[in-house]
């Protein structure tokens, strides 16, 4: 008879309810508590901003990189926030400026510097950042299969000693409350963003206009309609014969990890020819997939489950496979860093960060092009 592991401890539990990676690999997490969060640095290991609120737990914070931004969901045990609600943090202010409301609980968050994508049970929203007048609004929305669990998992360096060497990854387990399945890649000039297709077991690819933080969003055009999907699917791979559990990309989205509900195999995938790179085996016996994670340069992975177990693969194959699919690929450019981009995130931000908080978009009014305004500090 299998049981489910019970852990029998005078202990008191962790106020630690999840943690995120910054939208800038290797860059911050954030670690969401009962009573607030922290938000730290890497490379050194220091706290850059906590804030603490008794008895106010959250589910999902997720730094913006290079900003004083923070995305910010409520969860059990006493939400800070409403869960149907994604809040936007100026940490500089001290205060939320904005917010996103839903007609369910949000499911997971992703984001780089010029857009947020919203994950709920069945869809997948975009929204664009832009700045000043054109301010921020839908840019359309992606069905998919059932999307309730999964990890939402980002490359860093160095978390709690688990591992502690430069651009090595960090697998986490998994939070009190799981998210759902998507990948975005956040390197400058990168395109990929990934979730679950309309089928169990398949990832679909779309690929957005190039990061490009030199430049300002485009307002939408007059004929703009926020309920379409806004960019084609360029593949959907067949992954695995059941549902997802966890999905990860690296950072420049060359490559794609995932697993399924049956935890024995994860797999590598090229996004670029939706080609199979590899197949690694956790083990025989089922499991549950806590987290997958890239290192930054996708020359290693690593899986954490309910086992106990954190499995470190060196890729050594899929990185050659990789530079091929480069080569091969070149009209994918990457663009050169900003030059005006700051050195210390949250404090010293490089990007125009304040919101409106006199606006918020709600999906129970009609669709509308959202204008929150963001006006440089």
């Amino acid at each position: 008879m299998n049981l489910p592991t019970h852990l029998l401890s005078d202990s008191p539990l962790s106020p630690i309810t999840n943690v995120t990676f910054s939208t800038e690999p290797s860059s911050l997490f954030a670690t969401a508590t009962t009573e607030g969060w922290v938000v730290y640095g890497v490379n050194p290991l220091r706290v850059i901003s906590r804030r603490e609120f008794p008895n106010s737990s959250l589910r999902i914070v997720l730094p913006l990189a290079q900003t004083n931004l923070l995305f910010l969901v409520g969860g059990p045990p006493s939400p800070l926030y409403p869960p149907n609600k994604v809040l936007f943090w100026d940490d500089k202010l001290g205060k939320t400026v904005a917010e996103l409301e839903f007609r369910e609980d949000v499911r997971g968050l992703a984001a780089r510097r010029d857009r947020l994508v919203v994950v709920l049970r069945r869809r997948v929203l975009i929204y664009v950042l832009g700045e000043g007048a054109t301010g921020i609004w839908r840019e359309g929305v992606y069905p998919t299969t059932d999307n309730p669990t999964g990890e939402l998992s980002l490359p860093a360096e160095i978390l709690g000693g688990v591992v502690e060497a430069r651009d090595l990854t960090v697998c986490l387990s998994r939070s009190a409350w799981s998210l759902g399945v998507v990948a975005l890649a956040t390197d400058e000039g990168s395109t990929l963003l990934a979730f679950p297709g309309r089928q169990p077991g398949q990832v679909q690819l779309v690929r957005l206009p190039p990061l490009d933080s030199r430049d300002s969003p485009l307002p939408p055009p007059p004929s703009h309609d926020p309920t379409t999907t806004p960019f084609p699917s360029v593949s959907i791979i067949l992954a695995h014969t059941t549902s997802l559990s966890a999905l990860s990309t690296t950072p420049s989205g060359s490559l794609i990890a995932t697993a399924s509900e049956k935890g024995t195999l994860v797999r590598i995938w090229d996004p670029n020819t939706s080609h199979l790179v590899k197949e690694l085996r956790r083990g025989t016996d089922s499991a549950e997939i806590f987290g997958i994670s890239f290192r930054r340069d996708g020359g290693a992975v690593c899986v954490s489950s309910d086992k106990g177990t954190v499995h470190v693969w060196d890729l050594g194959t899929a990185r050659e496979e990789k530079r091929k699919s480069e080569i091969e690929n070149a009209e994918y450019v990457h663009l050169p860093p900003s030059p005006t981009r700051a050195a210390d995130p949250l404090t010293h931000p490089a990007h125009p960060q304040r919101l409106s908080p006199k606006v918020q978009h709600s999906e129970t009014l009609p669709p509308q092009i959202l204008l929150l305004p963001l006006v440089a500090l």
